[in-house]
């Protein structure tokens, strides 16, 4: 048994067969998304989502995350969010580059797509329609990327 495990993933490994993964940052919702229902919880799970569809496996990786961030504001009437989806990869900067971290790390996390926007809606039910506008916009970042 154990000597057809190790076969499978000798040929695994052989044919460069191995699958994309990527990490899941959510930034903590501030107070007033959470008046409006939102979670850190429930984020995530919705990138975990549209990851999954996407063929995508979550890790904890350095190879790169998907990044979500909510910023919102309340009033009696409704709730407003402003959606950022991302998917960033590390990068190294090119020598004498202008611009770096000020403690001269030359490896920095560039975005190689972007997605979002501003879902405005009554507190009943917001929280159901960032997370679809979050999970939405992963998906579309995934369909304009090329992975393995």
């Amino acid at each position: 048994m154990l000597s057809r495990l190790w076969l499978v993933l000798s040929l695994l490994i052989s044919t460069g067969v191995c699958a994309a993964t990527l990490d899941i940052v959510v930034e903590d919702p501030n107070e007033y998304a959470q008046s409006c229902g939102l979670s850190k919880g429930g984020l995530t799970s919705r990138g975990h989502l549209a990851l999954r569809a996407g063929g995508v496996q979550t890790s904890t990786s350095e190879v790169g995350h998907l990044y979500i961030s909510v910023a919102a504001a309340s009033q009696a009437g409704g709730c407003m969010a402003a959606v950022l989806v991302a998917i960033r990869q590390p990068a190294t900067l090119i020598k004498g580059a202008q611009f770096k971290a000020i403690n001269g790390d030359a490896l920095v996390f560039a975005d190689v797509c972007t997605d979002g926007g501003v879902i405005v809606g009554p507190r009943n039910g917001f929280s159901k329609q960032v997370e679809d506008a979050v999970e939405a916009y992963a998906t579309n970042c995934l369909g304009e990327l090329e992975y393995k």
